[in-house]
């Protein structure tokens, strides 16, 4: 047989060692809503926030950031691919390609980050035999 934990059941949590445990934490700190959920079912993921007493402007908040990501995204993934298909003798297209992507791959960065932080803001959507409480 093997370790036994505290209340008498076999466990592998039970058995994990520190560091193993704060890995699994640092997995659990990262679970967050999929910006996809709550892009195609923003009603739902707002009906579940209203229903835990959340405010449901970080829903609205997460899916302007995740707009604004996008169209970044896509006008970089542009300029990179037309980057990409410039000879020798296009030297100050090249140039100019290479100004937009230093001002637009930071503008991209600073909108994921703000995405990320608004997205670990808005709560999981709760089960639906959850009675709905005070609070969450």
């Amino acid at each position: 047989m093997g370790d036994k934990s505290f209340c008498g059941h076999e466990s592998e949590f039970h058995r994990m060692t520190l560091s193993e445990v704060k890995n699994q934490i640092k997995v659990y700190n990262t679970l967050m809503l999929d910006i996809k959920l709550i892009r195609e079912n923003p009603g739902v993921v707002r009906s579940a926030a209203k229903n835990k007493n959340f405010d449901p402007k970080k829903i609205e908040e997460a899916i302007k950031l995740d707009e604004t990501y996008r169209q970044l995204l896509i006008e970089i993934e542009n300029l990179r691919a037309k980057r990409n298909t410039l000879t020798k003798d296009q030297i100050d297209e090249g140039k100019q390609v290479k100004a937009k992507l230093k001002k637009l791959e930071p503008q991209l960065k600073e909108v994921e980050e703000k995405l990320d932080i608004t997205l670990r803001q808005i709560p999981n959507i709760p089960f639906d035999d959850v009675p709905v409480g005070k609070d969450e």
